[in-house]
């Protein structure tokens, strides 16, 4: 048990340092928080990363120098789509699918059709009811 803690120790160690000439922990706590309360807004998965860059000193050959580098991945929220029509005709973009605008010239030629049908039927029968009908125009 004793070598797990002298492994723990050394990390902790490391970033105690760095702490002290850096602000390391306290910037990736910041970091931690709001990876975590992107991570609950949008329910995908974040990432915060401690690097330890570590370097031989120049001066001293028994010495280094470790540099802790914390760094996060915060999800993003999706992004809204639209559907939009490329009119190729007109060269132009719709919210209305192009093809759909000849359905509904045929229907609206058919409602008007039948419209101007019903009409003539009311006609008829109005004027079949003054008696001005096709029997006293010919007479």
């Amino acid at each position: 048990m004793q070598v797990q803690d002298a492994r723990t120790r050394t990390i902790t160690g490391l970033m105690e340092l760095n702490e002290k000439r850096c602000g390391t922990i306290e910037e990736a706590t910041e970091m931690l928080h709001r990876v975590m309360k992107a991570v609950r807004a949008t329910g995908k998965k974040g990432k915060v990363t401690l690097a330890f860059d570590i370097a031989p000193d120049k001066n001293d050959e028994l010495a280094l120098t470790v540099t802790c580098t914390p760094t996060c991945t915060a999800p993003s929220p999706d992004r809204k789509k639209a559907l939009i029509y490329h009119d190729l005709d007109h060269l132009a973009f719709s919210k209305t699918d192009p093809r759909q605008l000849e359905l509904l010239a045929e229907a609206d030629a058919e409602r008007k059709e039948k419209e101007a049908e019903r009409q003539r039927q009311l006609d008829e029968a109005n004027v079949a009811r003054i008696g001005r009908g096709a029997e006293t125009a010919t007479a």
